[in-house]
């Protein structure tokens, strides 16, 4: 996913839009700087697939924002893919 995922990126950059990413933007422990990316964070954008929901880190990063009452704009990354299990839990009331 991280392919299409550095694209969205690329593309936001290239509106003006300041964005943290977590493979660009990690330094030190990984749970800290992922914390600290939310907390600084308007809105989290989450790219979803099987893949993302396998992830105990991608897991891990998106209850946290979903406790912190961030927004949340989850983006399917993968065709066909049908979200489920604690994803589906997050994302239930969202349009993706």
């Amino acid at each position: 996913d991280k392919e299409i995922c550095q694209q969205i990126y690329d593309e936001l950059r290239r509106q003006g839009l300041k964005i943290w990413i977590d493979f660009n933007e990690m330094h030190g422990n990984m749970m800290d700087a992922m914390a600290h990316g939310i907390e600084q964070s308007q809105t989290v954008l989450l790219c979803i697939s099987e893949e993302y929901r396998r992830s105990n880190f991608c897991r891990a990063e998106a209850q946290y924002a979903f406790k912190r009452q961030s927004n949340l704009i989850p983006i399917l990354v993968q065709r066909s893919y049908k979200p489920d299990g604690w994803l589906l839990f997050l994302i239930s009331g969202l349009l993706y």
